[in-house]
């Protein structure tokens, strides 16, 4: 044995040793600082009460494990006189702020009309029929007046690519270990988050769970490489959408459809590739309205300038989309609403 190597030896050891503390504390520090289970933040969304925290006297609602909510605090039980409203979308509904998106602007456009209303904005970017039913069977146990849902069929990709990850980060196979941490868990996905997708074996990728599906792989490959694809994504979100109307009607509450439309490239023309009228076979139900963004933002001037890109809108596009929606709030909810401007068409951006 080489005598003269032991303090190196030691050093090293000690190093190594610091390291680990280091590491330790930190990994400790982050379980108290996101005061969240590796189980949550790996459901990727599909966790039913995630983003959701019920006290005994009030609700907050937060930014959790694939769930962007803004922060937001209501009363756990509705107060006497006051209407409450959620607002179940993705990125379009939530907005660059919540005081600038729909419900926020429909919070000062009930309050104009005479109402006091609670309006809980739902929305979180990316999420697609799968994961909106998971949050509208979560709402429902707060007892809403009115359900608004934003229906969408570009966002079924992003619902599927986080459910193949949520059954991915099941396995208790041990190169799934780090990510179980939770710090250094944060910071890998983190790291990967836009190319993960890209990484998944195509059988698993391509995974539908049906004989048919699976009979055409190429044509899989193809469909799900493209959020656009309404042939291939519509139906299957029309059929998660059924179920949440269903749900919706059960409990007894009206529910508001706005389609979505989207912005042509050359800004010329609003489109929405037939959805509003899938979503006329709703319309029989007297106790659901169904609106058209296509429709809403196709009669105002200048409607480009509503838009940031060709599918999010500015805050006066929400607040116009807020005006819009006043007609059919008031006959779902037998409002009355006070004369003036409460329901007066406000113009588009110049």
């Amino acid at each position: 044995m080489d005598l003269d190597k032991l303090p190196s030896a030691r050093r090293v050891v000690l190093g190594l040793l610091l390291a680990l503390v280091v590491l330790l504390s930190l990994e400790f520090l982050a379980v108290v600082a996101y005061d969240e289970s590796a189980a949550e933040r790996l459901s990727f969304g599909y966790g039913e009460n995630t983003g959701f925290l019920t006290g005994k006297d009030s609700v907050e609602l937060r930014r959790a494990a694939g769930r962007s909510l803004w922060a937001q605090k209501f009363p756990l039980h509705k107060p006497d006189g006051t209407r409450r409203i959620v607002v179940v979308g993705d990125s379009v509904l939530r907005g660059g702020s919540e005081a600038g998106s729909l419900s926020g602007k429909l919070r000062e456009r009930l309050a104009a009309c005479g109402v006091t209303a609670e309006v809980w904005n739902l929305s979180s970017p990316g999420y697609g029929s799968r994961r909106k039913q998971l949050v509208v069977r979560k709402a429902l146990e707060f007892q809403p007046d009115l359900v608004i849902y934003h229906v969408n069929y570009t966002t079924e990709y992003e619902d599927e690519r986080e459910w193949q990850r949520k059954l991915s980060h099941a396995s208790l196979h041990p190169r799934l270990w780090p990510e179980k941490l939770p710090l250094i868990g944060r910071i890998k996905l983190s790291k990967t988050e836009k190319v993960l997708w890209k990484w998944l074996p195509a059988e698993v990728r391509n995974a539908r769970g049906t004989q048919e599906e699976a009979a055409d792989p190429d044509a899989e490959r193809e469909a799900i490489q493209s959020k656009q694809d309404a042939a291939y994504w519509m139906p299957r979100m029309l059929g998660q959408l059924q179920e949440s109307v269903a749900m919706i009607r059960h409990a007894d509450v009206p529910l508001l459809l706005l389609s979505r439309a989207d912005l042509s490239p050359d800004r010329a023309s609003i489109g929405d590739a037939g959805l509003h009228q899938q979503l006329e076979q709703f319309g029989s139900d007297k106790k659901i309205r169904v609106l058209s963004t296509k429709e809403v933002f196709g009669r105002l001037p200048a409607f480009q300038n509503l838009f940031i890109d060709t599918s999010h809108w500015i805050p006066a596009g929400h607040a116009a989309m807020a005006v819009a929606m006043m007609p059919a709030i008031a006959d779902l909810l037998e409002l009355h609403l006070q004369s003036g401007n409460c329901g007066r068409a406000m113009p588009a951006a110049n």
